[in-house]
């Protein structure tokens, strides 16, 4: 979990400085889905760090990683949700990998 942290935490700088790419749909519905369909692993983790993992997770597929290698990169069980969510809200264009 502090790696998951430790990298969000530089994910959030490079996404300050606009090098993430933008998400196709709002912050709130990912954070809803996750809420709705993961909360037995996400429960408790507040919602700038959901957030960031979330666009994390785009970054890596947009970038060729399969969704499993990208949820893999957290190291917790939280990847696989985190992806789950992500690419159904954040990047649904990442749906076809």
């Amino acid at each position: 979990m502090k790696a998951f942290l430790a990298v969000t935490g530089a994910v959030a700088i490079a996404v300050m400085l606009g090098a993430a790419p933008r998400a196709r749909a709002d912050d709130q519905s990912y954070l809803d889905y996750l809420a709705q369909h993961h909360n037995d692993v996400t429960g408790g983790i507040s919602p700038p760090v959901l957030l960031l993992g979330g666009h994390r997770m785009c970054m890596f597929i947009q970038g060729g990683m399969t969704p499993p290698q990208a949820a893999a990169t957290a190291g917790s069980p939280l990847g696989p949700a985190v992806t789950d969510a992500a690419q159904h809200e954040l990047c649904p264009d990442t749906l076809q990998h």
